[in-house]
């Protein structure tokens, strides 16, 4: 009886450690990818810009075509985060009520008298009271966006608030992409 026991835990033992080295998730090197290689942007009260504080408030959608994702070298995968680097504060102060959206969309171009539909799931950032700094601004999506590496992808930025009316901070743009 004493040897059957012994033989049981053992089983028990080791059938533990393989569902712990199973349930282990999949570690991959994270990696940033630059979309562009501007060193222009905006001025205190221009546009465009994603981070923005001029008015009381804003909506902008920003598209990234798959072909340019993937020529700056992004594969398919989750998307953790999205930063943008702001080279100049000028009079931003704190952004109200910041929100962000990313999504796969069909669109190849975006539409100037109307918004442009998601298609299918997004994720998005839970809105926040933002201070803006100078350098690198990293946003973390919740959970973590997957971009399927064929779609386009479309970001949303919505923010506004009856004290949101400083300036905007410059963030360089990249023109004369395809």
């Amino acid at each position: 009886m004493r040897k059957n026991t012994w033989l049981a835990l053992r089983m028990k033992a080791v059938t533990m450690v393989m569902l712990l080295i199973a349930s282990f998730p999949v570690l991959r090197a994270q990696t940033d990818v630059a979309i562009g290689t501007g060193t222009v942007g905006n001025t205190n009260t221009t546009y465009p810009v994603p981070i923005q504080g001029f008015y009381e408030g804003s909506r902008a959608q920003y598209l990234f075509r798959a072909s340019e994702l993937n020529a700056a070298g992004m594969n398919a995968g989750v998307i953790s985060a999205i930063r943008w680097n702001i080279t100049a504060m000028n009079s931003a102060g704190i952004i109200e009520g910041l929100q962000i959206r990313v999504g796969h969309t069909t669109a190849t171009s975006l539409q100037t008298t109307a918004w442009d539909a998601f298609s299918g799931p997004t994720v998005a950032t839970t809105p926040v009271n933002y201070q803006p700094v100078l350098g690198n601004n990293t946003f973390t999506l919740p959970g973590g966006f997957n971009w399927n590496g064929t779609d386009n992808l479309m970001i949303e930025l919505c923010n506004g608030g009856p004290s949101d009316f400083t300036g905007n901070p410059t963030i360089p743009w990249t023109t004369g992409l395809s």
